[in-house]
């Protein structure tokens, strides 16, 4: 990392202050006291507090059912298991564990074999948690034997308990254990509960029989606590640790937990540090952090620097620091840094946090950046744009380096901005240029526009213009949506342009549409479409259209068509229907399309669905049908013995 380009070094470094790298550790951070800050509720963990806030609750008649008569405990988790997830239902289970002794606890979670996911994980911590308080090493064997799925929250439960009654037995139970994966997942856990008591204690456990792979998360989370107790000593013990991956994020939350006690003497350590690389990692973070308290100070830090890229970095942590509470003083800091990447981040960092309180500034300060280095800023800018300034939000979020976020911000502003504007919506996105994605996720857009608002749809589609350019997007998403409301003015709309403006996509929405409540209509508009792939799909709609109201009916009018591309469609259409009651009906019909390919896609997925789902039905059908065509037969091999 020491070669690396400096604009590396600053996407990265922006990156940690953005929050995305500081570290597993990096949102925990301590009380005076040295426990942990949990932000949730303290009944969803304390029986006792959960008794204190039950009573403020509404009771609905589940509840109601509960709390009249005797039941037994497991009745009683049946009825709270109805509740919908939340804090009220948290704190009944915990009333709940508070309830069963907890000798009768392992029977009760054996009993539980018929619960899983949230459900399975919310009873059976609450229930780990109750028999740890009486029996800590039982509780943290018996968590040790769940499933992945649940293990690391009841080890952690388990564990903690232990820890705080016995810490000493707890290790030495820990290094007891033969080396593999039930002793990596109790060192683990017994090493995250004793850092908060004895976080040196913790790092010779994790380092001495920790896995690399948890040794790579643990670790971090020792050396914060450790940091905030005796910076000094954890400072020592970095050298210990093997491989640099693990040994750079351990300093990263070594700074940040000396910096929670002292951060000037924290900078000052960073400044020391030999490898550049590692200053200019360490340094804007511990200065981000002084400035949140003490700004002045960090400053005078910074600007005593030397010139050159970690002054820079530094100068942009700060001023990220204080913009919150005063932007002009932030900006003055970032025009102390030369032109160029440093520069354009610590600008896109300050407009980002600026977005809540003034999105149109914030947007005029990304609007110059180079294409991705503002991606964080615009990402909170657009969406408090999108109602006041939606044509400033959709070029805004254009500039995103990120094609997903562009996607999605886009999608999203389109639909804010014909809510409000549908004309300038439509004339903007016509003279725009967006990828597939966008494109995609557009058409989603304008069809739930249109499907809500069917004669306001009509209208722009009229004032479009004539020309195709750019209007395929439009079109073909207004039809979508139109089509649900008003299926014959679409598809008169469809016919009414360029054959290669409406998609196969669209058509084939339409005639499903259209099929549903005028087949009749729906074959003659269809026979009136060019002759192409699209026409195709088009048959594939008006057939599964058509069958959803008569299952039978569309049969004679198929075995009508002449062969090719649109029998083709309007076969694969219907059988796909008919597959779902009768898989061999439907592949019968599929046998009949002339398009190998097609044909041969739908007759292998559906005897592959077929025989996981009903084997015996399928494999007496491959009986009476020996004759497959040679792809179907290969799919149907694989199919079977992957079963």
């Amino acid at each position: 990392m020491n070669n690396a380009p400096p604009r590396l070094w600053i996407v990265a470094v922006t990156a940690l202050l953005g929050g995305a790298g500081i570290g597993y550790f990096a949102g925990s951070i301590t009380r005076s006291d040295e426990s942990p800050v949990d932000s949730e509720d303290a009944s969803l963990h304390d029986p006792r507090a959960a008794r204190a806030t039950s009573e403020t609750a509404p009771i609905d008649s589940t509840m109601a059912e509960l709390l009249a008569g005797n039941k037994t405990p497991a009745e009683k988790l049946t009825l709270i298991l109805k509740q919908p997830s939340g804090r009220f239902r948290q704190r009944q289970i915990a009333l709940l564990a508070e309830s069963i002794p907890p000798k009768e606890i392992p029977a009760f979670l054996a009993g539980m074999s018929w619960a899983s996911g949230d459900d399975a994980r919310e009873v059976g911590e609450a229930l780990t948690r109750r028999w740890a308080e009486a029996d800590p090493m039982g509780a943290t064997v018996h968590a040790q034997g769940q499933d992945s799925a649940y293990r690391r929250g009841s080890l952690d439960i388990a564990a903690g308990e232990w820890v705080a009654q016995d810490a000493a037995r707890a290790e030495s139970w820990a290094r007891a254990l033969p080396a593999g994966v039930d002793r990596d997942g109790a060192v683990s856990a017994i090493a995250r509960a004793l850092s908060r008591r004895d976080p040196e204690a913790a790092f010779r456990l994790m380092t001495e029989l920790g896995s690399n792979s948890d040794q790579a998360f643990d670790v971090q989370e020792i050396m914060n606590r450790w940091a905030s107790k005796a910076p000094l000593a954890a400072v020592a013990a970095l050298s210990q640790l093997k491989g640099d991956a693990i040994r750079q994020r351990a300093t990263i939350n070594l700074a940040l937990g000396w910096a929670q006690s002292d951060p000037g003497a924290a900078f000052g350590w960073g400044s020391k540090m030999e490898s550049a690389a590692s200053r200019r990692m360490v340094l804007p973070i511990l200065a981000l952090q002084w400035a949140k308290g003490d700004p002045d100070a960090a400053l005078r830090a910074a600007e005593s620097m030397p010139d050159g890229l970690e002054r820079q970095l530094v100068l942009g942590a700060v001023a990220a620091a204080i913009a919150g509470a005063d932007v002009e003083r932030a900006l003055s800091l970032v025009g102390q840094i030369p032109k160029g990447a440093a520069q354009d981040q610590s600008l896109s960092r300050i407009a980002g946090d600026l977005a809540a309180r003034d999105p149109a500034r914030a947007a005029g300060m990304v609007e110059s950046l180079p294409l991705g280095v503002a991606d964080r800023a615009i990402r909170e800018i657009v969406p408090r744009l999108q109602n006041t300034d939606p044509h400033k939000a959709a070029e805004l979020a254009l500039r995103l380096g990120d094609e997903s976020s562009r996607a999605f911000l886009i999608s999203n502003t389109m639909s804010a901005w014909l809510q409000s504007a549908p004309e300038a919506a439509a004339s903007w996105l016509q003279g725009t240029s967006v990828d597939g994605r966008t494109e995609a996720q557009l058409s989603q857009s304008l069809s739930n526009w249109a499907s809500e608002n069917a004669e306001a749809a009509v209208k722009l589609l009229g004032s479009s213009g004539n020309s195709s350019g750019k209007r395929g997007v439009l079109w073909n998403g207004l039809l979508v949506g139109l089509a649900k409301q008003q299926p014959r003015v679409a598809a008169d709309l469809a016919l009414s342009q360029p054959a290669d403006l409406i998609s196969g996509g669209t058509l084939r929405e339409v005639g499903t549409q259209l099929a549903t409540t005028n087949p009749g209509a729906s074959t003659t508009w269809l026979m009136r479409l060019p002759d192409n792939d699209a026409r195709a799909q088009a048959a594939i709609g008006v057939a599964s259209g058509w069958a959803s109201t008569d299952p039978r009916a569309p049969a004679a009018w198929i075995e009508s068509l002449p062969a090719g591309k649109t029998r083709d469609g309007a076969a694969a259409g219907y059988a796909r229907h008919v597959m779902a009651a009768d898989p061999g009906a439907g592949l019968s019909w599929a046998a009949t399309i002339t398009a190998e390919p097609l044909r041969d896609h739908m007759m292998s997925t559906t005897l592959a669905q077929w025989l996981h789902k009903d084997r015996a039905a399928a494999e007496a059908w491959l009986a009476q049908n020996p004759d497959l065509p040679n792809k179907v037969a290969e799919a149907v091999a694989n199919a079977k013995a992957a079963q």
